[in-house]
């Protein structure tokens, strides 16, 4: 897609999360479809280097968090999100 976006860093969403309250609109265009784009992120809830031990298979007690959103790619709105456990595919939030 080669958009010239950029997330957020972590620090910055702890930071503001907990006066964050997040509206979606609910807008569908003349002809009623529109495209999503689907992507997950990880979220480490505490620690360091969980998600390299995950990745690698070290047996650990680590926790994650998984961010899931559906964008438009058209207007780049956010159309949906969802915080799941970190083994929840995209697929299994859709």
């Amino acid at each position: 897609m080669k958009l010239p976006l950029e997330a957020p860093t972590y620090s910055c969403l702890c930071k503001r999360s907990a006066e964050l309250e997040i509206k979606f609109r609910n807008k569908v265009r003349a002809t009623g479809f529109i495209d999503i784009v689907v992507d997950s992120t990880g979220l480490k809830v505490f620690g360091e280097g969980e998600w390299h031990a995950q990745k690698h298979h070290v047996k650990a007690r680590r926790k994650w968090r998984k961010l899931h959103l559906a964008v438009d790619a058209n207007t780049h709105d956010i159309v949906g999100a969802q915080m799941t456990l970190s083994n929840v595919t995209d697929g299994e939030t859709l």
